[in-house]
């Protein structure tokens, strides 16, 4: 009786060790990565004049190929009562980074220059566009040499793609919209300030903020292009502004 006594108590002692260890090398699951909301919330149409714009290139008159999809804007636009387009968005930076579809590839060879006018249509900066090796989604940012942004004014952007060639008059293929700074609100501002990138594009995309969510986003994919989820993000993120036939475009900006 005593020998069963002292096996048992011994069990129960070398179990009292074990237990421990065990707890310390069991696995420990790795927290997920934060989700995205990637459909995009429009703000409400500026007060004003309509800012027209046009997201989608092309005119009777270019001499550009007829390509599907044209050459894009990645930027939101509403239709509003008597079929007009206004193609603007909003932005909290600056000098923020514009997006863009192009369809031709450098070896075209056509000349291609963005534009930015403030509100009374004076030029704040233009720059010639370098064509990509291949056709896919390229950026221009504002370099730090421009003027930043005025919260509270609205700018007009162009980007132009001659295919006449150079010293040609033909009219251009091209994109326009318009981008209004704003500061976010401290609230806003906020969760910002702590918040992972991957919780930027959510908090962006939910406060209207379309240059922030499309850049940092498109930044995350440039740094991880193997990432399905990200590359899913931005597929949901362009179909809800009603460009679903670039979601599966490369992003060939550097």
């Amino acid at each position: 009786m005593k020998i069963i006594f002292a096996v048992a108590f011994t069990c129960v002692n070398l179990l009292g060790v074990i237990s421990p260890l065990m707890a310390q090398t069991s696995p420990v699951s790795k927290p997920k990565a934060p989700t995205i909301a990637t459909n995009f919330e429009p703000p409400p149409p500026p007060p004003g004049p309509p800012p027209g714009g046009r997201v989608r290139g092309g005119a009777k008159r270019d001499r550009c190929p007829q390509v599907q999809p044209p050459l894009t804007a990645l930027a939101p636009s509403t239709e509003q009562a008597g079929s007009i387009i206004n193609v603007w968005g909003l932005t909290t930076v600056e000098r923020p980074t514009f997006w863009f579809y192009v369809p031709y590839s450098k070896s075209s060879d056509y000349p291609t220059d963005f534009v930015l006018l403030d509100g009374k249509n004076k030029p704040v900066y233009s720059t010639p566009v370098t064509l990509p090796e291949k056709p896919g989604i390229i950026a221009v940012k504002l370099p730090e040499s421009v003027p930043s942004l005025q919260v509270g004014q609205r700018y007009r952007w162009f980007f132009n793609v001659n295919c006449s060639g150079k010293g040609e008059q033909s009219p251009p293929i091209y994109v326009q919209g318009a981008i209004q700074r704003v500061d976010p609100s401290a609230a806003v501002a906020q969760q910002l300030q702590t918040a992972q990138p991957r919780q930027r594009v959510a908090i962006y995309a939910k406060n209207g903020y379309w240059y922030e969510t499309a850049t940092t986003l498109a930044q995350l994919i440039i740094q991880n292009p193997q990432d399905s989820s990200l590359l899913n993000e931005w597929r949901t993120l362009l179909g809800s502004i009603g460009l679903s036939d670039i979601g599966d475009k490369p992003i060939v900006a550097k």
